[in-house]
């Protein structure tokens, strides 16, 4: 992952081709100042009250029919949060750095489109890792918190703490409570080194390539009454359609290792290990259970939201009720 900022001199400087050429340009903390190119519109570092991320539809360029053209995009941003702000936001945001209840009908997609209402966009990202990356960045050069406003729940890190580890956060907590069986699709077992999750192979839709042969056998059909050998390769290829789809009908399936010090994913990509020491937060997108550390992500493709949410429980139990104290 690139970031679209560098670190320079003690300052985070947005590269060419980033962030809003109207927008802020500069994090520069030596002078207390979020430089823009227009330098009368310099806001002071000490008016921000947090660095938010937030998930909102913008107006991004797309390749659309040959043609470049404006189409409303959910993207992630990074926003710079004036302490300023509309009395219901400043309400929000106090309810949140508390942990308190922010009060009936709270969502966070509707209190991401309220901050985003407030803030100042700083830069906007095509994934959740490189806008949180970006926004602890910021936070850390101008010790201010992050919020994150997007996805399953929101995360509200105090500024002495955007690198805090689960273990941190919960210890001293009850420990978590057994998972219970695991859902269909999902086997466990106690492997060598540790609790092993396998993902059961998800069939990969097979309907486009029932289409394509169908279409293939059409043509061979056709030109059977006009050419021999054009005929016949139709056929084959029809044929090898079938095939094709026969032998690629199962995606491989993914196994997540909770070893002693390490995740370890193996899937269709290949392999992949983070820290457990160094894990941040747990988020269920869907059927994936992504593992974040400080600087980096583990996306495990468990098949079902189900099994996600269960490997999410049994990491919880497992890992940090059991054996929390190796890692601390």
């Amino acid at each position: 992952m690139l970031d679209p900022h560098t670190i320079r001199d003690g300052r985070l400087e947005l590269d060419q081709g980033q962030g809003r050429k109207d927008g802020p340009r500069v994090i520069d903390p030596a002078a207390g100042l979020v430089r823009f190119a227009d330098e009368s519109q310099n806001v002071s570092i000490a008016e921000l009250r947090a660095v938010a991320v937030v998930y909102t539809q913008r107006m991004v360029w797309r390749h659309v029919a040959g043609a470049n053209t404006l189409v409303p995009t959910l993207v992630h941003s990074v926003m710079l949060v004036p302490r300023k702000i509309r009395d219901d936001v400043a309400a929000l945001l106090d309810a949140l750095a508390t942990g308190t209840d922010p009060g009936p009908g709270f969502s966070i997609r509707g209190a991401a489109m309220m901050v985003d209402e407030v803030a100042i966009q700083l830069g906007m990202l095509g994934s959740a890792q490189g806008a949180r990356s970006m926004a602890k960045a910021v936070a850390r050069l101008s010790h201010l918190p992050v919020v994150e406003l997007y996805g399953e729940f929101y995360v509200w890190r105090a500024a002495s703490q955007l690198d805090q580890t689960i273990w941190e956060r919960l210890r001293g907590a009850p420990p978590r409570v057994e998972p219970g069986p695991a859902p269909s699709g999902l086997s466990v077992r106690e492997g060598p080194s540790g609790l092993e999750l396998h993902a059961t192979p998800a069939p990969r839709p097979i309907r486009p390539w029932l289409i394509l042969a169908g279409v293939l056998f059409a043509a061979s059909v056709g030109l059977a009454l006009v050419d021999f050998v054009p005929a016949v390769v139709c056929f084959l290829l029809s044929v090898g359609t079938l095939v094709a789809a026969a032998v690629t009908r199962k995606v491989p399936g993914s196994a997540l290792h909770i070893e002693p010090a390490t995740f370890r994913l193996l899937d269709a990509r290949g392999e992949g290990t983070l820290a457990i020491e160094r894990l941040e937060m747990m988020r269920v997108n869907d059927s994936t259970l992504v593992l974040i550390s400080h600087d980096d992500e583990l996306r495990c493709d468990l098949g079902t939201e189900a099994a996600a949410l269960w490997a999410r429980r049994a990491i919880e139990h497992y890992v940090m009720a059991r054996s929390a104290s190796a890692y601390r």
